[in-house]
């Protein structure tokens, strides 16, 4: 039964089955049996309440006590004038990219309706004139008309010395026509005063209502005179329309810049907030430049973010104070900064 040839026979199928492959059905349950394990061990390792959070786009530090983000170079002032309700632009005395200094004329308007306003009440005013004028011409009257009195009072006193000096001078005669002449000039004088008191009344609201006029027509002139605007500060003209008779209501007609002092608007995400303050420095670079153009400070973190980052990740505007080189930047470029984080402030 256990014959040399069987034993020999038994040995090769042992040995032909250890060389054959295992089935491919098997090793997939290996497989998925391991990933089993391996989930399971990190679900024990990861802290309660956490939750997968979605990426956000964000610069990496190249240190860890550094933000790196973007900015746009912008003038510290400006000067924007928009068009007016009324007003035209009658002409333009500079050139967009011109230098300008503090005061020269940029440009003349012409304004219709403070035009026609003004002529308006200049017309009332010279009326509410008249009217006052009317007043002192009645004083003249009233005082002219007391003169005359007094001078009839004088005449009739001097009749009565003639008439006793020269008997045949018809002294009653005269009286009475001197008498007629007062009794008549006293009672214009009564009509006189009662038309100037009526006046005199009216005068008074005329009064007031000259003096809103006035006041009016005073404004109306400080805006005919602004007219002609001028420069506020030395600067450079950034903007004047290619067609100024295309300009329309509400729309800019000339922008200046101070361009020899700048800033940095720069522009951060919502979770870098918590490792920014003002006085943190910021160094500045412009593209495919390895070393710094400049060095900054940030001066100001906006509280709110921008609108038009409010249905994506939150961006946040922070105001960076050029203190160191910069020169070269122009208005408007872009700029990458690493802002320095501030140890007190790291979480």
């Amino acid at each position: 039964m256990n014959s040399p040839e069987r034993r020999a026979n038994m040995s090769s199928w042992r040995s032909a089955g250890r060389a054959q492959p295992a089935p491919r059905g098997f090793s997939l349950v290996v497989v998925c049996l391991l990933l089993i394990v391996f989930m399971v061990d990190c679900g024990r390792n990861e802290p309660r309440g956490s939750k997968t959070e979605m990426s956000v786009p964000v610069s990496v530090p190249s240190e860890f006590n550094w933000i790196e983000c973007k900015g746009l170079v912008r003038p510290t002032r400006l000067f924007t004038r928009y068009l007016n309700q009324g007003e035209q632009i009658h002409e333009y005395f500079i050139r967009e990219g011109a230098r300008i200094k503090k005061g020269e004329r940029l440009v003349r308007l012409s304004n219709a309706l403070f035009t026609e306003e003004y002529a308006s009440l200049s017309g009332k005013k010279l009326e509410m004139k008249e009217k006052e004028d009317a007043v002192l011409i009645l004083d003249m009257e009233i005082t002219k008309a007391e003169k005359d009195i007094v001078q009839l009072d004088e005449q009739i006193e001097e009749t009565k010395k003639i008439g006793q000096t020269m008997a045949s001078y018809p002294v009653e005669a005269e009286i009475k026509r001197l008498t007629r002449g007062k009794e008549s000039l006293e009672e214009s004088l009564k009509i006189l005063r009662l038309k100037r008191d009526a006046a005199s009344k009216r005068t008074e609201d005329l009064k007031k209502m000259l003096l809103d006029l006035e006041g009016r027509m005073s404004e109306i002139r400080i805006q005919l005179d602004h007219l002609t605007i001028g420069a506020p500060f030395d600067g450079i003209v950034a903007f004047v329309p290619d067609i100024p008779e295309s300009v329309k209501i509400g729309e800019p007609l000339l922008e200046l810049w101070d361009d020899q002092e700048k800033t940095i608007e720069a522009f951060v995400w919502q979770h870098q907030l918590s490792v920014l303050k003002p006085g943190n420095e910021a160094l500045i670079y412009t593209d495919f430049q390895k070393d710094a153009e400049g060095r900054g400070v940030v001066k100001q973190i906006k509280p709110k973010p921008l609108q038009e980052e409010i249905e994506t990740y939150p961006k946040y505007k922070v105001t960076i104070d050029i203190v160191e080189g910069g020169a070269k930047l122009r208005i408007d470029a872009s700029v990458s900064l690493r802002i320095k984080v501030s140890p007190l402030n790291k979480q």
